[in-house]
């Protein structure tokens, strides 16, 4: 299961290249997986308040059918600021490694999961190769004058956070470890994998390209159910 951040594969303003939603469905489902885009569940012009289709009634339904016993979450923030896997993380002891690379956040993320040795965690930004890169963010003095949304619109692209409504002499420029989600993956052993939950603010398809060109992960089941409203 694929579940991807709003803006996704179809921002070209990191990679410069467009890259097509359709060919990335059609490829995941050729490789046995799903992508569910957290835009579509929880936009309410297209579903409902009441839906059984929303984002916390899909991840119960894989949790609690067992289907999920590994978790990458790419883009963990605090682990608990708009976060839906936390809940699920704790209640279910899913195996999870999760990925923050912005040092205050990473450390109120530890400290969300204290005593959960379920969860490993990583100070890295993945990417296509381990290089250190830019990362562009709010600087913690300026926070309180923006809304909540605003310390998860860390960037690779300084114009993202321009776009939010982010002041120019409000953004700070960190350098950060890089790691791809192949040598992540290989580092804690995870011969397969679940879930892979992304929030990057546009990186996400070059993450999801990357997986799927990359890892080479052990399928001996594929989980490709349906979800279905209950009768």
């Amino acid at each position: 299961f694929f579940f991807q951040a709003e803006d996704g594969i179809r921002d070209t303003s990191v990679t410069g290249v467009q890259t097509c939603a359709l060919p990335i469905y059609k490829i995941i489902g050729w490789f046995g997986y799903k992508l569910v885009e957290k835009k579509l569940i929880k936009n309410n012009r297209i579903i409902s308040k009441g839906s059984y289709l929303n984002i916390f009634n899909i991840l119960e339904f894989i949790f609690s059918s067992k289907n999920v016993q590994t978790v990458v979450q790419i883009g963990s923030n605090d682990g608990k600021r708009f976060d839906q896997l936390n809940l699920f993380l704790k209640k279910y002891k899913t195996r999870a490694i999760l990925v923050e690379p912005v040092k205050e956040y990473f450390n109120k993320l530890k400290l969300n999961y204290n005593n959960h040795k379920n969860i490993i965690f990583e100070n890295i930004a993945i990417s296509s190769d381990s290089k250190k890169i830019f990362l562009y963010t709010v600087d913690l003095n300026y926070l309180s004058k923006y809304d909540e949304h605003i310390p998860g619109v860390t960037s690779f692209n300084k114009n993202h956070l321009l776009k939010h409504g982010v002041k120019n002499q409000h953004i700070i420029k960190l350098e950060v470890d890089c790691s791809t989600i192949k040598q992540l993956l290989k580092k804690y052993h995870f011969d397969t994998l679940d879930l892979l939950f992304i929030d990057t603010e546009g990186y996400e398809g070059v993450i999801v390209n990357n997986f799927l060109n990359d890892c080479d992960l052990n399928r001996s089941e594929e989980h490709t159910s349906e979800l279905q409203s209950p009768m």
